[in-house]
């Protein structure tokens, strides 16, 4: 029906589709054209960079604010490029579908899929279509660990590389993050970390005072009715780091507290210092070229 309102999610399945675009461009095509087709006003757009179809829908944000949009009366149509994008797991599909449905929407598939109505027939279909998104899907897993079980006996490295390096030639090296990595690392410190050193990556004073004067806007341990002991800040926490990374290094990757304690586990004191002076040498070679 022309007028209606329409919720859109885009998903891919791997930051790299993210990252360059391409998969969640064809999406928006697909989606612009329908949109223009019938008439529709899209009012809300979720995007899923990295994000598997087998992921439990209790661990996607994004697609639960999609569909929640339909929930507040905000638009009637959930619309996506391929039913896939909902899901690959026919008992999860089963479940988005009928929530959409008892909130008053309905969910649509560009490729039509069997989402043109709710007869028999379009409703076989979709169940058709749910049962070929996870065959397809437990395929690409077995042709993944065919090309994995490949790539060990060739000896290559397995696994997706950890953030800020990428793989050449089998070998991990500094990849298009790694000056992000190398700013939190900074952030994080090491045990014969100077002032300047900590200046020079928080653009805040390194010294205990700073840190004593935001200490005093947190909570001590209570002596008597009103007296608290002041126990002073004097190192970032992880959600500090987290904050200071957002504004300052947040243009081309995500920060969160769970992100810097995941580095600060990877790495210990020692190859963070490492991590920091290599991309030290690495802008003193780029300005020396």
């Amino acid at each position: 029906m022309r007028g209606e309102r329409v919720s859109v999610l885009y998903r891919v399945s791997t930051d790299q589709q993210g990252e360059s675009g391409l998969g969640i461009a064809a999406q928006m095509v697909a989606v612009a054209d329908r949109c223009r087709q019938e008439g529709w006003t899209m009012v809300h757009t979720s995007r899923e960079l990295g994000v598997s179809g087998k992921t439990p829908l209790s661990q996607r944000q994004q697609l639960t604010e999609a569909m929640a949009i339909i929930a507040a009366g905000q638009a009637e149509i959930l619309l996506v490029a391929k039913l896939d994008r909902l899901s690959r797991d026919p008992m999860e599909m089963l479940i988005i579908e009928r929530t959409v449905q008892k909130t008053g929407g309905r969910i649509v598939s560009c490729a039509g899929e069997g989402t043109a109505s709710d007869e028999p027939s379009q409703v076989l279909m979709r169940r058709v279509m749910s049962a070929v998104a996870e065959n397809e899907a437990a395929m690409i897993s077995q042709r993944t660990r065919v090309a994995l079980a490949a790539k060990k006996a060739r000896g290559e490295r397995l696994g997706r590389p950890p953030f800020g390096f990428e793989v050449h030639n089998g070998e991990l090296v500094p990849g298009r993050l790694f000056p992000e990595l190398a700013a939190c690392c900074g952030l994080l410190g090491w045990r014969s970390q100077t002032k300047e050193e900590i200046l020079a990556w928080t653009g805040l004073p390194g010294s205990q005072d700073f840190w004593h004067e935001r200490g005093r806007q947190g909570m001590g341990s209570a002596r008597g009715t009103n007296q608290y002991e002041v126990k002073p800040k004097i190192w970032m926490s992880q959600q500090d780091i987290a904050e200071h990374l957002t504004e300052y290094h947040g243009t081309r990757t995500t920060w969160s507290h769970d992100k810097v304690g995941r580095i600060s586990r990877r790495y210990d004191c020692e190859q963070r210092q490492q991590i920091v002076e290599t991309w030290e040498n690495m802008k003193k070679e780029n300005e020396d070229g």
